[in-house]
């Protein structure tokens, strides 16, 4: 995975803490041979619970998030459904408004809120089926 201060997404702490939790997993997009986007993942009994999707800036709105999402449904039916994973969840602040849209575009849809859990406001829970 990364090293620390490595990686060319956003806060490069954020990637390592996020990449170096227990059970963490990662779908990794590449182009060309260099790494362009990368979907971070847990799976606890039945929900796979994305902790993030990101996207180098100069690679974003080409369809690679999208790409990703599609890859990731595809393996959690042929490998996590049949041990019990049911629905894919991600967390997004209230504020995200283009994330909120990418993953509706996507067929997530808001499940829950958690009023006052992130910076910018509320957490928005937003789920998909495995199906």
């Amino acid at each position: 995975m990364w090293k620390h201060g490595s990686a060319p997404f956003g806060d490069p702490n954020d990637i390592y803490s996020t990449t170096n939790l227990p059970n963490a997993d990662a779908l990794v997009a590449y182009h060309q041979k260099q790494i362009v986007g990368m979907l971070v993942f847990t799976f606890n009994k039945d929900i796979l619970h994305i902790l993030s999707v990101d996207v180098l800036p100069d690679k974003r709105r080409k369809g690679v998030g999208s790409e990703m999402i599609r890859a990731f449904h595809t393996m959690a039916k042929k490998v996590l459904q049949p041990r019990g994973a049911k629905v894919m969840r991600i967390e997004i602040g209230e504020g995200n408004v283009i994330g909120k849209s990418f993953l509706e575009g996507n067929a997530f849809h808001h499940v829950d809120s958690k009023a006052g859990a992130h910076d910018d406001g509320d957490l928005l829970v937003l789920m998909r089926k495995i199906d």
